[in-house]
């Protein structure tokens, strides 16, 4: 549905199935809890969307707290909170210290504040990590990380690879 351009049906949808009993172990509620997130704040109410996910956080319904955590880094990095960003970045590493996403996040925390060195080393720790990762998490990763690696490095902002590739910013989960 929301390929389609029906985000209403596809949110309510969804909805229903994050409200749930969530003992589906074929469903990936820590993608379908970012995007819908993602589909809130794509309806003009990203406080809903924060709501949102930090009611998500405190239920702890199908996923780990470090998950949803990312999520929240990912949602102040979008809305410009490098703040509030840094509080779900540490949250995220201190739950799972040996994801490379979380280092992915924190390297762009950093990169967005424009401590290019420390972004630098936690771009390089995701790479590192990203290794086990299957094959086409562990491209995806690469991919993100090269990039982001290769701005620091040459002190370019974030905002300068965004406006490069046409993207609106960086909501993945991991």
């Amino acid at each position: 549905y929301h390929s389609a351009g029906k985000r209403d049906t596809a949110q309510d949808l969804l909805k229903t199935v994050l409200d749930d009993e969530r003992d589906d172990p074929h469903i990936l509620y820590d993608y379908w809890i970012a995007r819908y997130a993602e589909w809130i704040v794509e309806g003009g109410d990203p406080k809903s969307a924060e709501n949102f996910l930090l009611d998500e956080f405190d239920a702890k319904r199908g996923v780990e707290a470090w998950q949803v955590a990312q999520k929240l880094a990912a949602f102040y990095l979008d809305q410009g909170d490098p703040d509030n960003a840094q509080i779900w970045v540490e949250t995220a590493l201190e739950g799972g210290p040996e994801n490379p996403f979380n280092h992915y996040l924190q390297g762009l925390l950093l990169h967005t504040v424009e401590n290019w060195e420390k972004a630098v080393a936690s771009y390089e720790k995701a790479h590192e990590l990203s290794d086990r990762f299957r094959e086409q998490e562990r491209v995806y990763m690469t991919q993100l990380v090269e990039e982001g690696l290769e701005a620091a490095r040459n002190q370019r902002p974030v905002e300068d690879e965004e406006a490069e590739e046409g993207t609106s910013g960086e909501s993945e989960n991991g």
